[in-house]
């Protein structure tokens, strides 16, 4: 439920929305561009971008 409220609150808002998680599912739900991070790192190059699923 909360997932689709933020989703509602971005469409609305238009603006851009920087959300932290744990979880996956959220993240592919929610992002437009996913960066995962390593013990605070983001690393090189794109080994830690994460794709998102339409």
């Amino acid at each position: 439920m909360l997932r689709q409220e933020v989703k509602k609150l971005h469409s609305q808002w238009q603006i851009p929305f920087i959300l932290v998680t744990h979880d996956e599912e959220d993240a592919n739900y929610l992002g437009d561009r996913l960066i995962a991070l390593d013990k605070g790192q983001t690393g090189q190059g794109d080994r830690y971008l994460v794709p998102v699923q339409s």
